[in-house]
């Protein structure tokens, strides 16, 4: 969990799940929300990316999320992440 600060102010929070069960070690970016006027800031990309690398560093080899909307979607991308239309996990036990 993130708490984001502009002059010692909360104005935003995101989270990030970490599972290293049988889909390999991932982490899921969810919950990211800034108030209205923070945001432009860069404070959603800067949570992410605090996140995503803590993951990282932790062992997860895959990030993944669902963007809102368009305005979400050109952030995440200028962190790397990029749209799919889509994917299955597939488990052999």
């Amino acid at each position: 969990v993130v708490l984001a600060l502009l002059d010692g102010r909360p104005v935003g929070t995101a989270y990030c799940l970490r599972s290293d069960l049988w889909a390999g070690p991932a982490a899921y970016v969810a919950g990211v929300g800034v108030l209205p006027e923070a945001r432009g800031r860069g404070v959603a990309g800067a949570m992410s990316a605090w996140l995503c690398g803590r993951a990282f560093a932790a062992g997860s080899a895959f990030a993944h999320l669902h963007p809102d909307d368009e305005r979400a979607a050109r952030v995440y991308a200028r962190l790397g992440f990029a749209e799919v239309p889509g994917f299955d996990v597939y488990i052999d036990l």
